[in-house]
């Protein structure tokens, strides 16, 4: 399946919910790798926030929103311990955020069509590398930002363990 990946507007933000809704409630009634909860992330306002920064992005196929993610500059403190290829002031690194796909097109390859635009835009943009994320059970997510060159940097406590959500593992790609 082919997507496009575009910058969201706040035209989509009710699909982008929607979006949101469906993954979030797919997870719950099957294996819930990343440990997302419907009402509490990803939300409404999450997809708010990453459009208000002009970061949130969508894949489309047939003028439907399969997927979506939030592009940023910024970094969650805790990913100091990690184990990042070069420091930096995140001012040439990208930071993917929310990364999802739409659970009727899981394993057509859009998650990694998707990371192939951040990468893509990286480049264009002149950043230095990508780092991203994910809870340490997400194995579906390891297994593809591997599978895309990124590499493990180390684990990271993001402060979710009052959701049992203790570690995380950071992902970098080099640019």
């Amino acid at each position: 399946m082919k997507i496009e990946v575009t910058r969201a507007d706040s035209t989509h933000l009710e699909e982008i919910s929607n979006l949101y809704l469906a993954v979030t409630t797919y997870l719950e009634s099957h294996i819930n790798y990343p440990g997302w909860q419907t009402g509490f992330y990803p939300t409404r306002q999450t997809a708010q926030a990453g459009l208000e920064k002009n970061g949130l992005y969508i894949a489309v196929n047939e003028q439907k929103i399969v997927g979506s993610f939030v592009l940023s500059q910024a970094f969650e403190l805790p990913y100091e311990a990690a184990n990042w290829s070069f420091p930096s002031d995140y001012s040439k690194i990208f930071v993917v955020h929310t990364f999802l796909v739409h659970p009727d097109y899981a394993k057509q390859h859009i998650g990694k069509q998707m990371l192939e635009y951040v990468i893509a835009l990286g480049k264009a943009q002149g950043m230095n590398s990508i780092r991203l994320d994910t809870y340490e059970k997400n194995l579906p997510a390891m297994k593809l930002y591997e599978s895309c060159g990124f590499r493990f940097a180390g684990k990271v406590d993001l402060g979710r363990a009052d959701r049992g959500l203790n570690w995380y593992h950071c992902y970098e790609k080099i640019l």
